[in-house]
């Protein structure tokens, strides 16, 4: 049997630990406080990591499918083309058996993602050239495997934002001028 096992974390530090992983086992997922079998539902948070358990499958297939069906597009290697590992996790398991990650590309940390648009922007880009450069970032980001987690209005809205501070802090200095 296989069961499809879900580790999230859901600590205070969101930006640094943004995806979880999805593994398929050849052994059931655990209670933390009790170790009862669990094979659907949430198992125990342990050092702000969830286990959730999703299921057990007759194959490998099955699991793999349930998986699709449950998280939508996920990813068995980062960016790099390097398969996911449970040791990656600071543990060894050998009952993993596939490691995924949720979604199809890797979420950028929100300080990489202002890295990004800080690089395009000027105090006298125009809305257009903005939300052009924005969609430019995310499809750069998607080429590579990545992605900055917004909507392309959502990017330009944050580099509108950039623009502003730009422009208050040319106006500043030109005040103290």
């Amino acid at each position: 049997m296989y069961y499809v096992i879900e580790e999230r974390y859901v600590g205070p530090d969101d930006d640094k630990h943004k995806q979880g992983t999805i593994e398929i086992q050849t052994e059931p997922a655990r209670t933390n406080s009790s170790h009862e079998v669990r094979t659907e539902g949430w198992c125990g948070t342990y050092n702000d990591v969830a286990t959730y358990a999703h299921g057990e499958y007759a194959t490998i297939d099955d699991a793999r499918a349930a998986i699709a069906e449950i998280f939508g597009p996920v990813r068995s290697v980062s960016p790099y083309g390097e398969a996911f590992k449970e040791e990656e996790y600071f543990r060894y398991d050998p009952t993993v058996v596939e490691v995924f990650k949720p979604g199809e590309y890797e979420e950028l940390s929100q300080a990489e993602v202002e890295e990004l648009y800080r690089d395009y922007m000027s105090s006298e880009d125009t809305d257009e050239e903005i939300v052009r450069d924005a969609a430019r970032i995310e499809e750069e980001c998607r080429s590579q495997g990545f992605t900055t987690g917004y909507t392309v209005d959502e990017l330009a809205d944050l580099m509108r934002a950039r623009r502003q501070e730009l422009l208050d802090e040319r106006e500043d200095e030109d005040e103290r001028e």
